[in-house]
This record gives structure tokens, sequence and C-alpha cells, in this order.
């Protein structure tokens, strides 16, 4: 029965117009977040958080997304070494930087209507496919180091980005600032 507390308190909770997170209190108007718990797993109370522009959750073991889809404000994500695998309820949000390095994401393509996104980090994952990035116009910075993507796939990236680093050391370096 401790244990079911324990990740209930570790989880969050509610209380009118705020709400616990990973052992602080937050309100709807809170802007940033970081938790680097390694014990959190649920992000439920999150949705109380309207006014959440940057959320930082690395190290965490969140892997249910479903909780941030109605964050409308929410811009920038780290889900870095997270057992993150789904990232479709990230799909209808304006995100601009988005860290996915170390997380068990292999599905880019809910990212493609994903417009406003500028950063976006998924090395060392096992992602082999960047086609659902090609129309994304204001990609700045893509890191693929350490994933599956062909290196022709990533130099076809850089033709829409101002960075795309790749390989097991980021030896290849291409894009539109650095005229490759």
């Amino acid at each position: 029965m401790k244990a079911v507390l324990l990740v209930v308190a570790m989880a969050g909770t509610a209380r009118g117009d705020s709400f616990e997170f990973c052992g602080k209190s937050f309100d709807a108007t809170t802007k940033e977040i970081e938790c680097g718990d390694h014990a959190v797993t649920e992000i439920s109370v999150l949705a109380h958080a309207a006014g959440l522009e940057k959320l930082y959750l690395r190290m965490t073991k969140v892997s249910d997304l479903k909780p941030l889809a109605k964050l409308a404000n929410l811009r920038e994500l780290n889900l870095m070494y997270t057992p993150v695998v789904k990232l479709e309820p990230l799909a209808g949000l304006a995100l601009s930087d988005l860290r996915l390095a170390g997380t068990k994401v292999t599905d880019l393509s809910p990212l493609a209507g994903m417009t406003t996104l500028e950063q976006l980090d998924v090395s060392d994952t096992a992602v082999r496919r960047v086609a659902a990035l090609a129309k994304l116009d204001h990609l700045d910075q893509v890191d693929l180091r350490s994933t599956k993507v062909p290196m022709a796939d990533a130099k076809a990236l850089a033709k829409h980005a101002r960075h795309v680093y790749w390989g097991e050391n980021g030896e290849g370096h291409w894009g539109t600032a650095t005229g490759h």
C-alpha cells in the first residue's frame, strides 16, 4: 500500500487552481517546470498548467504524453532519456524545441505538421526515417547522431535546415548555414 501512495504523490495532485508536481507547487500561470526525478511516471496533473511554455522531464520514467496534448502554450519540451515511444499526443502542439535523445522513439511522422519546430534532437534513438520533417521550413538544428537515418536522408534534410548533425560522432554536418 505504501508503494501505491508514493506513486500518487510523485504523479502530483491538484487542489483548486494550484497543483503539486515533482515535489513543488505550481498554478495554471506557471511558465516553466523542470523535473528530473527518476521516480516520476505520471504527468496527468500537468493538464492544469494551461500557461506552461517550457517543460523539462529529462531522465524521468514518463512514457504517456497524452496529458500534454492540450497545453497550447507549450514551446519547449525535453524528454531526453525517458521511455517515450509515441509522439502522437504532440501532433497539435506548436513546439519550437523538442529534445528526444535517448528515447524509444522510432516514428517522427506525428511531427510532420509541426511547422513551428526549430530545434529537434533525436540523437541516440532508433529513428530511421526523417521524411516527415521535409516540409518543416523553420528547422534550424536537427541532431541525428547515433541514429539509423541513412546519410543520404540526412543530407536531403539539410536542404531545409540550417544545421543537420549525423553519424556516430557528428562527423556529418550539413545545412543551409554550412553551404553543404
